[in-house]
């Protein structure tokens, strides 16, 4: 009896190819993470993932999800669109689904790897996107494809050489700040809270320069996790003086910090407990873009102080709730700094610009000096909606 096929698409997906491996697989010390094994999955998933994959791991947990106009729209390979688009933008940075990552067969380790060792699986993600960016470009250049013909296509994978790019991963599901446990140290978290303080952009050391005071050999060096590994002597053979080396700062290379308080939400913090509160970091394209009382999902390497944010984790601002009422052109015109509340951004921004217009008829005549009218206002609220400063 035969059996007609399906119109279903096809979730198989073939496993990574593994090649005869030594009797010991070498990982990292510490860890499960081998970095061949990782970034050979990595790249299979960047250039194998489709959205198939995404929707039938979506009606597994439950989640609705849309329904594909075509099999053919289920077969589109998702993140070979992206780096596409990545390259005509010029954009450096990947937002990385991690759900996409589990929902992909072959990756469902990686993506374990990723949370319990994300200082090191993170930077092996980074160099497989970079070198995807540039055989992806090569492919486009020799299918002719419009933009990357001839020199103008020498150009762009000269741009993407000299181009660091990183990823971001988010989607994991955030916790409360009072429930982080020590045995989340150096796992990637994702903690939500109010931001109650932030610091202007300040300059990261990523490369130390420095240079002989004897010889004037110059050498760089590489900031890792906040540390600098500065060199007790020359390294020049004909030289070697011990401690002559001295740091150039104006050579050196730095990176946009900026640091943020966060405080806990007031639907998390319990009856007559004091909300809590974190530092955190927000390195590179990040940075600059938090004020006072905006609410805030940040991801993190949970670690010390020195560390934190190392994993290059992906931190999201909520988009502001819609203002429905005649005020809200005026709040959202007006930049306020206590966001997040309509009915205080909308008084605040009113009694800015409102007021009983009073002018003196006499001395000045009917054009005469307007005075404004007295404004009595009360903010109300808790610690964190930023009364201050609005």
């Amino acid at each position: 009896m035969s059996v007609p096929a399906s119109f279903a698409p096809n979730l198989f997906a073939p496993a990574v190819p593994s090649e005869d491996e030594p009797d010991e697989i070498r990982a990292i010390w510490g860890t499960t993470v081998n970095l061949g094994e990782t970034m050979k999955t990595f790249r299979e998933f960047l250039r194998g993932f489709k959205i198939k994959y995404r929707i039938a791991y979506d009606r597994e947990r439950g989640v609705r999800t849309r329904v594909l106009s075509s099999p053919e729209e289920g077969e589109l390979l998702l993140y070979e669109g992206y780096l596409r688009r990545m390259r005509q933008t010029g954009e450096t940075n990947l937002n990385l689904d991690m759900i996409n990552l589990a929902a992909y067969p072959p990756s469902k380790k990686l993506h374990s790897q990723l949370v319990k060792y994300p200082q090191e699986v993170i930077p092996a993600m980074d160099q497989v996107l970079k070198d995807l960016m540039l055989e992806i470009a090569e492919e486009d250049q020799q299918a002719g494809m419009e933009g990357m013909r001839g020199e103008e296509g020498e150009e762009e994978i000269s741009e993407i050489m000299g181009k660091v790019y990183k990823i971001r991963p988010f989607g994991i599901p955030s916790v409360n700040m009072r429930d982080l446990n020590p045995s989340d140290t150096d796992k990637l978290v994702c903690i939500k809270g109010l931001v109650i303080r932030a610091t202007p952009v300040i300059p990261d050391m990523k490369v130390a320069f420095f240079r002989c005071l004897t010889c004037n050999h110059t050498v760089q060096v590489e900031i890792d996790r906040g540390k600098t590994d500065e060199p007790a002597r020359c390294p020049r053979d004909v030289c070697g003086s011990v401690g002559t080396m001295s740091l150039v700062h104006n050579r050196c290379e730095f990176a946009d910090r900026q640091v943020i308080r966060l405080q806990e939400t007031p639907d998390a913090v319990p009856d007559g407990q004091t909300p809590g509160r974190r530092r955190q970091y927000s390195r590179g394209r990040r940075r600059d873009r938090y004020g006072r009382g905006e609410r805030e999902q940040h991801g993190e390497t949970e670690a010390d102080d020195a560390a934190r944010g190392a994993g290059g984790a992906l931190a999201r601002a909520e988009p502001a709730p819609g203002r429905v009422r005649a005020a809200g052109a005026i709040a959202r015109a007006v930049d306020l700094r206590a966001r997040r509340h309509e009915e205080g951004d909308s008084a605040a921004a009113v009694c800015n610009l409102g007021g009983t217009k009073k002018s003196i008829a006499r001395g000045g005549g009917g054009g005469g000096p307007r005075y404004r009218g007295d404004i009595n206002v009360l903010l109300v609220g808790d610690l964190g909606v930023a009364k201050s400063h609005a």
